[in-house]
């Protein structure tokens, strides 16, 4: 790996970094340290339902670009 390439991974790493202090920052104002885990979670369930909603699209584009390409409708498995 080139230097350029280590000083924009660890730039990426660096701002990453910093949006989640600053995310902590804002939970600590309106939630109390134990109550940190419940909107974390919450976030993490929203990151995956996201994910799965664009795993369908993937699928659902790929059958309709099937669909155009051939005229068929079923997507061999």
């Amino acid at each position: 790996m080139s230097n350029d390439r280590i000083g924009v991974v660890g730039t990426n790493i660096a701002e990453k970094a910093t949006m989640i202090w600053n995310v902590a920052d804002m939970l600590r104002g309106p939630f109390k340290p134990h109550e940190y885990g419940l909107v974390v979670l919450a976030i993490d369930n929203l990151i995956i339902k996201k994910e799965n909603a664009v795993e369908e699209l993937e699928v659902y584009k790929k059958s309709l670009i099937y669909e155009y390409v051939t005229g068929k409708k079923e997507v061999p498995a």
